[in-house]
């Protein structure tokens, strides 16, 4: 499946966890966010979300993060992983992102 069928596939502003995908093992940790493998419950897409949690002191504002995103989904390169969409909800802002297996 690529980028553009995961696109029409995924309404990612309503992606929620537990209703349309699973959390997995921790991937990543940065100053005011962790990562986490995740497995969409449509169809089984193995994915990254990028969890920056707005209660964090010190985090980014929700329009920080939202620049971010912005910023990040632009990037199109072969060596770059691919942002897909991105989502708040009460706790968080999540970035959800293509899966390297093994790239710790």
């Amino acid at each position: 499946m690529d980028y553009f069928q995961l696109q029409v596939a995924i309404n990612f502003e309503e992606f929620e966890e537990e209703k349309d995908w699973r959390r997995g093992e921790c991937v990543g940790r940065g100053g005011h966010s962790l990562c986490y493998v995740i497995k969409s419950l449509h169809g089984g897409r193995m994915m990254v979300v990028k969890q920056m949690r707005h209660t964090d002191p010190g985090a980014a504002s929700i329009e920080e993060q939202k620049k971010e995103f912005e910023l990040i989904k632009k990037l199109n390169h072969p060596n770059i992983i691919e942002v897909f969409g991105c989502n708040w909800n009460d706790s968080c802002f999540n970035i959800f992102q293509e899966w390297m297996p093994g790239w710790k």
